[in-house]
């Protein structure tokens, strides 16, 4: 498993926010501002995959720049398959949605175009299905009014990578979190929350499941530098992993 971190921290913050890119292939969340950093990281035509956790504009207000580039150049960049997008109820239309409010040409809202080269595939709590060689499960998670969901990716060697998107501490995400060899978890808040984890609840967490390594995601200024005072695994831009 290889992960690079494409942004590590949310909204007003200079650090981008929170998205990853696993194995070259399959890009996790796609939050406002992300665009040009993953061009300059990747080839995005080598892109296959996309995973969507929820729709807060920290996590899915790129989603209009890269969909609109695939459905304008993929048959021009020799792509063969569609690319996948897979993401809540409501993907595709909530892109749309965006997509009208944000561009003044009619392709960008046609649902039929942007289906020409993506697929937009919906899943929810409970989903499992295979995808670039892992088995992957969704999680129904707690980020308070929004619904928002993790995902738990196993390779064939049964090591588990988990990202959480955004929680507070529910049921599910210890569904999520149990067997997990490697969580990215978010830590937002550094003091209890409706909709996040804060540093505490994220320090008694990784006591609960001692066999994971946890990296906290999402992270202001503030918990980034609990994380350091406090010997947690400190997460940045740009940062790479192998597991």
């Amino acid at each position: 498993m290889k992960v690079h971190v494409v942004g590590s921290s949310c909204t007003w913050y200079s650090r981008l926010n929170t998205s990853f890119i696993l194995d070259d292939n399959t890009l996790f969340d796609v939050p406002e501002g992300s665009y040009k950093t993953i061009i300059k990281t990747i080839d995005i035509f080598k892109l296959n995959t996309i995973f969507i956790t929820h729709f807060h504009s920290d996590h899915f207000f790129g989603m209009h720049v890269l969909a609109t580039r695939f459905m304008r150049e993929g048959k021009k960049r020799g792509m063969k398959e569609k690319l996948k997008v897979f993401g809540p109820k409501g993907t595709l239309d909530k892109l749309v949605e965006i997509n009208k409010a944000l561009f003044s040409g009619p392709d960008e809202c046609d649902k039929a175009s942007l289906q020409e080269m993506i697929d937009f595939i919906e899943v929810g709590d409970g989903d499992e299905f295979d995808n670039n060689g892992y088995h992957v499960k969704v999680f129904a998670l707690d980020h308070g009014a929004v619904y928002s969901q993790g995902y738990s990716f196993e390779d064939k060697n049964g090591q588990t990578i988990v990202f959480s998107g955004d929680t507070r501490e529910c049921d599910r995400l210890h569904d999520l979190l149990n067997g997990a060899d490697v969580a990215f978890l978010e830590m937002a808040a550094m003091k209890e929350s409706p909709s996040h984890i804060d540093v505490n609840s994220f320090v008694k967490i990784t006591k609960q499941y001692p066999k994971c390594n946890f990296f906290p995601i999402h992270t202001p200024d503030e918990t980034l530098e609990f994380a350091e005072k406090n010997g947690l695994n400190v997460v940045n831009d740009g940062d790479d992993y192998i597991f």
